[in-house]
């Protein structure tokens, strides 16, 4: 068995309800997700450009780290520090790789890790080299080189970091991938993703998280044409509610050799100086043994639970699942699920769900957009085969959330439902509409 440690910080008293009452205020009384605020950069300054593209603006955001130490004192990263740059792409720049993307089949095989569905992407960039079309080399290299990689070269203090991996992704929705959960780029010191649809032609987009509280959620305004850039350290995901989002996303490696090796050397770097982030990162790769890292689970298990003493909540969580893991029993997890659960971290939510208080856990992680935390609340609220009728906000609404949210067994499940309602009122000389209306008004 792993040896003991010293427990989870106690987190200040109150703090589940306040944070229950937050993600409250971000739902309307029918259970549909109001817009997150609008992400308002701190500071705004401007650069001169190139010929094509002229003077550029570039807004800044950075978000202070845990108090817990995730910083490390003077060595360590104080902040997470993203830039957003509008119109850096000219409209005819933007409009071509928007044309580019539109006519590919993102039949990319893989599977997302963030949440194991596929992955809807197309690969442009792998391994420094270009393995996209011709066209959609010509139409983007001149564009990362002249502007985008320089830029961050500077910004983020990299100088000689290199586009390792870059895709296009497509966001659909109601059919196909809606979101991507809140995650770090685990393969990036660096992030850029590039809009290339126009905002008026989906409703959702891009959000940064910079806790793992669903509340401090904030939408990006990542027009076409838009840049926005970010440190490694950043939570972010995609929700689209309506339409398509088609999206240019490019991960920096710190140099031409880590991008060679799939190493990632600046995790090390950061995490022997205290920072809860990479000690993160560099323990998923540890687990995992990718990154340019050998497996090894012991010493996953001191990174993770160095980054938790600082009360880094998906810290807290991932130690706990490990020690599990390795333990064999959950007990000296619990009240590492509970402190990250606490802090509002959805799967801590849903694990600590499990083991007590499954009500009110199930519903905190369903409320932040956990699709299996959903489906699960459905199941228990109402089982299969009960009736419908009166169950507004209630059960039903957890399956058409979670099919909208992209759970497989939801939407068989739902499907399922709609067709039993057609042949019921086919068979029926006067059907009750109101499940059908429901199902109908919450599928939009």
């Amino acid at each position: 068995k792993s040896a003991p440690s010293p427990g989870p910080p106690v987190p200040p008293a109150g703090a589940m309800e306040a944070a229950a009452d937050r993600l409250a205020e971000a739902f309307d009384p029918g259970g549909a997700l109001r817009p997150y605020p609008l992400l308002a950069p701190e500071e705004w300054e401007e650069l001169p450009g190139s010929e094509a593209a002229g003077p550029v603006r570039v807004g800044a955001c950075r978000f202070p780290k845990p108090s817990g130490g995730a910083a490390g004192g003077a060595a360590g990263r104080p902040t997470r520090d993203l830039c957003l740059l509008p119109g850096l792409l000219t409209a005819e720049e933007a409009e071509e790789l928007r044309s580019l993307a539109e006519a590919l089949s993102y039949d990319d095989p893989r599977v997302e890790p963030v949440d194991g569905r596929p992955a809807c992407l197309s690969s442009v960039i792998k391994g420094g080299e270009y393995v996209c079309s011709p066209a959609l080399e010509r139409a983007l290299r001149p564009i990362v080189d002249s502007r985008l990689l320089p830029f961050a070269r500077r910004r983020f203090g990299w100088p000689e970091a290199v586009p390792c991996t870059a895709f296009l992704r497509r966001y659909a929705a109601p059919e196909g991938r809606p979101c991507l959960q809140p995650h770090f780029d685990g393969n990036a010191v660096v992030t850029m993703n590039v809009g290339i649809t126009d905002d008026a032609e989906f409703a959702g987009g891009m959000y940064v998280q910079p806790t793992a509280d669903a509340a401090s959620r904030l939408q990006v305004p990542l027009g076409k044409g838009d840049v926005l850039m970010h440190s490694y350290d950043l939570l972010h995901g995609v929700t689209v509610v309506r339409g398509v989002r088609h999206s240019l996303i490019i991960w920096l490696r710190e140099s031409a050799a880590s991008c060679a090796s799939d190493a990632c050397p600046w995790y090390a770097r950061d995490a022997a100086r205290g920072d809860a982030d990479a000690q993160l990162n560099l323990a998923e790769h540890c687990r995992a043994g990718t990154g340019g890292m050998d497996q090894d689970l012991g010493l996953a298990l001191s990174l993770y639970e160095e980054a938790a003493n600082q009360g880094h909540p998906i810290a807290q969580f991932k130690l706990g699942v490990l020690r599990e893991r390795v333990d064999g029993d959950a007990g000296a997890s619990l009240p590492w699920w509970r402190s990250a659960a606490e802090q509002g971290y959805a799967k801590a939510q849903r694990r600590l769900a499990e083991y007590e208080e499954t009500g009110r856990w199930l519903h905190a992680a369903a409320l932040q957009g956990d699709h299996l935390a959903m489906y699960d609340l459905y199941r228990r609220l109402g089982a299969p085969g009960v009736a419908l009728e009166g169950e507004s906000g209630g059960a039903l609404s957890w399956l058409v959330r979670a099919a909208r949210h992209g759970h497989a067994a939801a939407q068989f499940e739902l499907g399922a439902r709609v067709l039993g309602l057609a042949a019921d009122a086919a068979a029926s000389a006067a059907p009750g509409p109101s499940a059908a209306s429901l199902i109908s008004a919450a599928l939009g």
